[in-house]
């Protein structure tokens, strides 16, 4: 639609409960375990796609950031607009040129593009 949309996920493996957050909205709850089936070994994590079946998502990501909490729903729509330190594993502004993305959280995690 030619919009910028904040998306947020949230996985708490230990309770079982994914939460996906639409422009700072619970929009869907999941609850059970999700063991990491997609994730292949020797390959590369892929964000906005899949390493099983090649599907990509077919618009444009401007910025990602990764967390090693869980995101409260007010912690998410403050983090949209600048990402909170606390807590903060990585960050990357996808809008730039070049295939390699550096990691702004200052951690070191830098990332590639494709």
């Amino acid at each position: 639609t030619g919009e910028w949309v904040h998306v947020a996920i949230t996985t708490d493996n230990l309770k079982g409960v994914h939460l996906c957050y639409i422009n700072g909205k619970l929009k869907q709850s999941i609850t059970g375990r999700r063991d990491k089936q997609n994730v292949v070994p020797g390959r590369a994590n892929v964000i906005g796609g899949n390493n099983v079946s090649n599907n990509y998502f077919p618009g444009e990501i401007y910025s990602i950031a990764l967390y090693n909490d869980v995101r409260s729903e007010r912690e998410i729509k403050r983090d949209a607009t600048s990402p909170s330190p606390n807590g903060l594993v990585a960050a990357w502004n996808l809008s730039g040129a070049g295939s390699t993305v550096r990691d702004i959280s200052g951690h070191g995690y830098d990332a590639t593009k494709r």
